[in-house]
This record gives C-alpha cells, structure tokens and sequence, in this order.
C-alpha cells in the first residue's frame, strides 16, 4: 500500500477505534456511576428494595442518558474535526450511525460488566443483593430501544452547531483550495498583488508603472496621447 493509501485510511481506522473505545467506556462508567439498588429477598415471593432505593432503579437509567448524550457529542466532533473531508451529509449520516451502534454496544458492555461484578438475584437464598437495572427495556409499554436516541439526537446537534460555526460555508477543506488555486489561475487579486489576467504584457504595467506597448506619451483629457518623445539631437 503506497503512502498516500496509509493517509487515505488512516483517520476513519483511528475515528473507529475511538468511537469503540468510548463505548467501551460509557458501558464501564454506567456500572461505576448508578447508584446501588439493594434488593431483599425474603422469601421465593417475597422481594423488596431497601428503604430508598427503588428511585435508584430510574437513577441508573438517568446515568446511562446522561453519559450517552456525553457519547453521541463527542462522535460528533470526531467526525467533524477527525474526518474533515467528510464534512456535510456523509460525515452527519456517519456521526449518527457511529452514536447508535456506540450506544447499543455500550449497554451490552455495560451489562456484562455488572453480571461479572455483581452477584445474581437468587430467589432461593434469602440476603440483599445489589440488582442491576436493565437497560433494555422489557415491557408492553416501554421500546426496548429508547435509549439509543439518546446518542444520535447529540450527534446530529452538535454536528448542526459545527456547520452553524464553520468560518465558510464551503465545508470540504479541498473544495476551498481547489477555489483559490482557480482563482490564482485566472489572475483574480490576491491580497493587492496582482490585477490582470496572467498573460504576456497583460497587468504588468499595473506592478511597475510603466505604460502598456503603443503608449508613448502622457494621456490628455479625451482620451489621446500627446507625442510627448524627447527629441534626441545628435
């Protein structure tokens, strides 16, 4: 692979492995921020929260919203500033692709690390244990997949403000020097330097002073010139 082919696929390899590092993150964040939910068991029909911590069933939902809104604004200015060639439709479709499937990895991460660190719920052996809430809802009432709009509804927001900020409104940073090579090509003024159209004698007598071929005297009011040659005597 040439090196121009490295540079091509360099930025979306690292853009999809920060965007798996994160998922990876907020599913680990989500097990060490929510608050604990203690549940009793009495009996095989007796279960009961501790005092106070049924509301902590909804503080864990809280947390996991939270840091998804954190998850979907951060792929947002990844694919903004990472993936700069991107800019427009494909990099905002991308960001919101990149936040669902972060945010659905993230709550199966998330939820194995609390099996593997928390003990299982046993009915038959009567203790408190420390439940853990499930992300992926489970009723007739509730989708299953409310909350992974919470990362895409970030994404596409931040990306929006990032266009709303961005100094051009040409996005792609190679459509603007593609426009200033043109403009350079056609003899456009740059900075004050130069006026005309780049050919042979043509805005040259703007730079140094010097009148044009043919003109050989000063211009008078209408237009013409006066035979303003000194006379040179031998």
């Amino acid at each position: 692979m040439t090196r121009g082919g490295r540079a091509t696929w360099a930025a979306p390899a690292v853009y999809v492995v920060c965007v798996l590092a994160l998922a990876v993150a907020v599913g680990a964040l989500w097990v060490a921020l929510s608050p604990p939910v203690h549940a009793i068991v009495v009996n095989a029909e007796d279960v009961r929260y501790a005092e106070g911590h049924a509301a902590n069933l909804f503080g864990g939902l809280a947390t996991f919203a939270f840091l998804a809104f954190a998850l979907g604004a951060m792929v947002a200015l990844g694919s903004w500033f990472g993936l700069r060639r991107m800019r427009g439709v494909p990099g905002l479709l991308l960001a919101v692709g990149s936040a669902i499937a972060a945010s659905g990895l993230a709550i199966d991460i998330g939820t194995r690390i609390a099996a593997m660190t928390r003990e299982p719920l046993d009915l038959a052996s009567p203790g408190t244990y420390d439940l853990t809430v499930r992300l992926w809802f489970a009723g007739d009432h509730t989708p299953s997949w409310l909350l992974l709009i919470c990362a895409p509804f970030t994404a596409v927001l931040v990306y929006l403000i990032c266009v709303l900020l961005a100094r051009s409104p040409e996005l792609i940073p190679a459509q603007r020097d593609t426009g200033a090579h043109q403009a350079r090509s056609h003899g456009w003024t740059q900075g004050g330097e130069f006026v005309g159209h780049p050919q042979s004698g043509v805005g040259e007598g703007v730079q140094t002073g010097w009148a044009p071929a043919g003109a050989t005297g000063a211009a008078d009011g209408s237009g013409g010139y006066h035979d303003a040659a000194p006379r040179q005597d031998p």
